[in-house]
């Protein structure tokens, strides 16, 4: 038997960029010795959707596929007629097979869930969109074809070439095909090997969830903003206790560590202990910052300067604290229905602006974005340069800026 090897230059370039020795995400079985494994091979992956990887122990050469019935895919390839069918149509994995012999190739298989109905399958199905994903990144030589959705290529290495291409000869409008525009499937695979993979694991599990392209495809999942998308991204961490999201396919340990640095003391967790000026009695607890902010209309970077603060209050005249005072009244026995006068607006901690040398009272802004947008001239621009200098009693734009005033002046 005869077989024939298409390339070029270019075809060899791209090749060689591409990565060595893939690898399933965590969560995938493995089996060493194909042969051995036979009959749980066939058996364990009934109904279910999911991806395979064949590897060549003697060269190392890979094939990845997916299917919608794994046990059903994969009980083919122990047929001797189905790998002569596939080899006489060009299946390089397939000759492999038959060239080595089962107990030459090792299997790794991947799981994603039940089986979907056939009519359901799309390109973005979550088994079609993780084997291209492999398909893009990674140097599979048993892989002729590099979509992951179509047929196999036949050995008809002549098939709509020259002047038996329906196309041939044709120019300009006549020779644009379906009608000038690209079909719907070829669309949307482009839409997907064109955007960013992003793997996502289950944080409780620490197993392979599901791949996305795009951080727009990450928003829905999520139930979220695209631009909270990209900042999770960016973080890396543990998201809502649920999900580790990344760029690139992590390991086990890889996924352990992620999971040994989330903040268990979030301060979204934390409890709001509101006192009175004098911080002598406890007036009301809310249960997180979250209630508080809802209670409030203070943004959560006012109320951590209020908390980490000894000397700022709320509306003036109530002290807010992250942790009880051991030397107040918490009891909360002889406390009424709490009822501040909450203002119409959010309210914002006051800041004075003084001489560089701290002897001249300039001006009292009534936030720290008012002293912002009035000394840079421009309302967006970032407060936590401000915040900063403020705690390090450096100055800004010439002056020194202080959370509380200096000494007793007029607020002219």
């Amino acid at each position: 038997m005869t077989y024939y090897v298409v390339a070029h230059w270019e075809g060899e370039l791209f090749a060689s960029l591409l990565i060595p020795g893939a690898t399933l995400p965590v969560g995938a079985v493995e089996y060493p010795n194909v042969l051995e494994s036979e009959g749980i091979v066939r058996t364990s992956f009934v109904k279910k959707r999911g991806l395979y990887l064949w590897t060549n122990k003697t060269n190392g050469k890979q094939y990845i596929g997916s299917s919608m019935d794994l046990s059903s895919r994969l009980s083919n390839y122990y047929r001797n007629s189905y790998l002569n069918s596939q080899s006489s149509r060009g299946s390089a994995i397939s000759a492999a097979i038959i060239k080595y012999g089962w107990s030459e190739f090792s299997l790794q298989i991947l799981v994603l869930g039940p089986s979907p109905a056939r009519e359901s399958i799309l390109i973005s199905s979550d088994f079609i969109q993780l084997e291209q994903y492999y398909l893009d990144r990674f140097n599979l030589c048993y892989n002729i074809r590099k979509i992951a959705l179509g047929p196999a290529p036949t050995a008809n290495l002549d098939y709509h070439k020259g002047n038996a291409n329906p196309q041939f000869g044709k120019q300009g409008p006549e020779g644009a095909a379906w009608d000038h525009q690209h079909s719907l499937e070829q669309k949307a695979l482009w839409s997907l090997t064109r955007s960013i993979p992003i793997f996502i694991y289950d944080a409780s599990t620490l197993m392979f969830h599901s791949i996305v392209y795009g951080y727009e495809r990450l928003a829905s999942l999520l139930s979220v903003h695209v631009n909270t998308a990209r900042r999770v991204v960016k973080l890396g961490n543990v998201y809502a206790e649920k999900y580790i999201v990344s760029l690139s396919q992590l390991t086990r340990e890889e996924l352990e560590t992620i999971k040994a640095k989330v903040n268990r003391k979030s301060t979204v967790k934390r409890m709001i202990h509101v006192y009175n000026q004098d911080k002598s009695v406890l007036l009301k607890t809310f249960s997180s910052v979250n209630e508080f902010m809802n209670f409030s209309k203070q943004s959560g970077s006012v109320i951590k300067q209020l908390c980490l603060s000894d000397t700022l209050l709320w509306l003036d005249e109530y002290f807010i604290s992250y942790h009880l005072i051991p030397s107040a009244d918490n009891s909360l026995a002889n406390v009424s229905e709490f009822k501040p006068k909450l203002r119409g607006r959010k309210t914002s901690i006051p800041v004075y602006t003084y001489s560089a040398d701290g002897i001249t009272f300039i001006k009292r802004y009534s936030s720290l974005r008012e002293c912002v947008k009035h000394l840079e001239g421009n309302r967006n621009a970032n407060i936590n340069t401000l915040i900063l200098r403020i705690e390090h009693k450096e100055l800004y734009h010439g002056l020194r800026v202080s959370f509380s005033p200096l000494f007793d002046h007029s607020e002219s």
